[in-house]
C-alpha cells in the first residue's frame, strides 16, 4: 500500500472542528457536570480548527490567553471584594464587572479563533502546494508495476 500524502485542508473543515469543539464539550460538560470536558471546551475548543489545518502553535496560544483572561479576571474579582471576600464582598458591583469584562474578553477570543481557523486551512495549502513541476512515485498493485507520475502546470 502505497504512503498516504496529506491532501489540502478544507477551510470549511477547520471552521466547523473549532465551532464544534467549543460549543459541544461545554454544553456536555456543564450539562454533565464534567468540569474538565467543559474546560476544553472553553479554552482549547475554539483552538481544535488551528490544530487541524497543522497550526498547533497558534492553536495553543489562543488557549494560553483565554486561560491567562481568566485567571486574571479571577483574581481582579476577588481582589475588588476586599480582603474579607470569601464571606462577603465589600465591592460586589466591581467585582462583577471585572468577571463580566473578562468573560467577555473570552468570548471575543474565541470568536476570533473559530473566525480565523479557515485561514490557518488556506495558508497550510498555500505553504504546501505543489510547485509547477511535481514528481510523485506511482505505484500500480494491479499490474504489478512501480513508476513515476509527472505533472507539469502552466
Amino acid at each position: 500500500m502505497a504512503p498516504r500524502v496529506p491532501g489540502p485542508k478544507s477551510e470549511g473543515t477547520a471552521v466547523a472542528a473549532s465551532l464544534l469543539g467549543t460549543i459541544i464539550p461545554t454544553a456536555v460538560g456543564i450539562a454533565g457536570h464534567q468540569g474538565a470536558l467543559a474546560f476544553y471546551g472553553v479554552f482549547l475548543g475554539p483552538s481544535t480548527g488551528y490544530f487541524y489545518a497543522g497550526n498547533p502553535g497558534r492553536g495553543f496560544g489562543g488557549a494560553v490567553l483565554r486561560f491567562g483572561i481568566a485567571t486574571a479576571a479571577a483574581l481582579g474579582a476577588v481582589a475588588a471584594c476586599g480582603s474579607n471576600w470569601i464571606w462577603s464582598c465589600d465591592n460586589p458591583g466591581l467585582s462583577n464587572t471585572i468577571a463580566l469584562t473578562g468573560l467577555g474578553l473570552m468570548a471575543v477570543s474565541a470568536i476570533y479563533d473559530i473566525a480565523g481557523a479557515g485561514n490557518a486551512a488556506r495558508h497550510w495549502n498555500e505553504a504546501h502546494a505543489a510547485g509547477p513541476v511535481s514528481i510523485m512515485p506511482r505505484v500500480d498493485v494491479d499490474r504489478r508495476a512501480a513508476g513515476l507520475n509527472v505533472r507539469i502546470a502552466f
